[in-house]
């Protein structure tokens, strides 16, 4: 049982680091074609929601994964 909660531990944090890279990015990219200037709020709050909802879709992936491997589907 401490392997799967290792691996969720895992799985949890590397969601966050992808989808805050992700967002980090977005906002390098939209600083620069905004010629310096920041760019309006819909802009970021569109890129929020995507960010958003890509970390929540792998996370959800990984924990289907997850699921699947302890009931023996997905051998390690």
């Amino acid at each position: 049982m401490k392997g799967g909660i290792d691996f969720m531990n895992k799985c949890v944090l590397g969601t966050f680091a992808i989808s805050f890279s992700l967002y980090s990015v977005g906002f390098i990219i939209g600083y620069i074609l905004s010629n310096g200037m920041p760019i309006g709020e819909t802009e970021w709050i569109l890129l929020g929601q995507r960010t958003l909802l890509f970390s929540g879709v792998l996370t959800l992936c990984l924990y289907i994964e997850y699921i699947l491997g302890r009931k023996g589907i997905i051998k390690d």
